[in-house]
């Protein structure tokens, strides 16, 4: 929706000094609700008035303190819009302090949206170009020469051609992607299966969380297993289905009317819309290759432990799958 600004905020997102609201907001705030609870001590406690008398006499006489600070901020909103202008007004005076300046008033909320997923953009550029240049730090650094010496390491190479090995030691962004949810190729063409994939799915998706960051709770492991069910029977009920990505799996958890969802999304948006987006695509690797080595040596300390887990998972998985289907060929 978009809000007009009225130019009288201006002083406003200049001296908010907490959680959006102006010093005089929150002087006549603190004011009003002194009055009205001291009031309501003396009422019930001195002069000896039941509570709920105390409180509807209280009321009255402290509310007209606290809302005349706050008459000039209104100014003909609603509730609801008086309720976005303040968290606007928080994230504007967040943004242009840091910026060093206030930056003149834009005249709708719409255009703060703007400014917001800018700044956040913005904001990922620099941890993306900070990730890059570590990664290049460490990929200058010769451990075979002050570690191995080079016989070994020539003769390791030759071995890793000659076995098809594939090694994951130092996956870019750019080139090597883990999809948590993949379908391997025996699910999708035997769907008696199906069942005992999802309910694996589920148990290692629980874990996925857990090193994500989200909590181990009886509430999370419900949230999880539902939404994992639910994605996968969107997925086998297709005329062709197709392994999901975590994104989709993130928009049925959003859509989620407990509060425990809104804590598991939080968890995995720096891996849907941040900087560790190597879940948020199809597997990679090849897996048509012989042996696959997975390494964490230059993996952020964020990302290495749900890297691995993802990575373990996969092969065990597909190596399970492809154990059993030729053994009932």
């Amino acid at each position: 929706m978009n809000i007009p600004i009225n130019k009288d905020f201006e002083h406003d997102y200049k001296s908010s000094v907490w959680k959006g609201f102006s010093l005089v907001e929150m002087v006549h705030l603190c004011i009003g609700v002194s009055v009205a609870v001291g009031l309501c001590l003396i009422l019930w406690l001195v002069v000896k008035l039941p509570v709920v008398p105390s409180i509807y006499i209280s009321i009255p006489i402290g509310f007209p303190i606290l809302a005349s600070g706050f008459w000039k901020s209104v100014n003909g909103l609603n509730l609801w819009q008086y309720r976005k202008a303040i968290r606007y007004r928080k994230a504007t005076r967040i943004l242009y302090s840091k910026a060093g300046e206030y930056k003149p008033i834009p005249d709708s909320f719409s255009e703060i949206d703007l400014q917001r997923k800018e700044a956040q953009k913005n904001k990922i550029r620099k941890m993306k170009k900070l990730h890059k240049k570590a990664y290049k730090k460490i990929k200058q650094r010769r451990f075979h020469e002050v570690y191995e010496p080079q016989e070994i390491v020539e003769e390791t190479a030759a071995l890793a051609a000659s076995l098809q090995i594939q090694e994951n030691h130092e996956p870019k962004v750019t080139e090597i992607y883990l999809n948590p949810f993949e379908i391997p190729e025996e699910v999708l063409a035997d769907p008696k299966i199906r069942d005992s994939f999802i309910s694996q799915k589920i148990d290692f998706v629980e874990n996925f969380m857990v090193s994500c960051g989200a909590a181990d709770t009886e509430m999370n492991k419900a949230l999880v297993g539902r939404c994992v069910k639910r994605l996968y029977d969107q997925v086998f009920q297709k005329k062709e289905p197709r392994s999901p990505i975590l994104e989709e799996f993130c928009r049925i958890l959003r859509d989620q009317s407990e509060p425990e969802a809104k804590e598991l999304y939080a968890a995995l948006e720096p891996y849907v819309n941040g900087p560790y987006q190597i879940f948020n695509k199809n597997s990679s690797p090849d897996i048509n290759d012989r042996v696959i080595v997975e390494g964490k040596r230059n993996l952020p300390n964020a990302v290495a432990e749900t890297y691995m887990l993802t990575a373990m998972h996969l092969l065990s998985m597909r190596m399970g799958y492809k154990t059993s289907s030729e053994e009932k060929n």
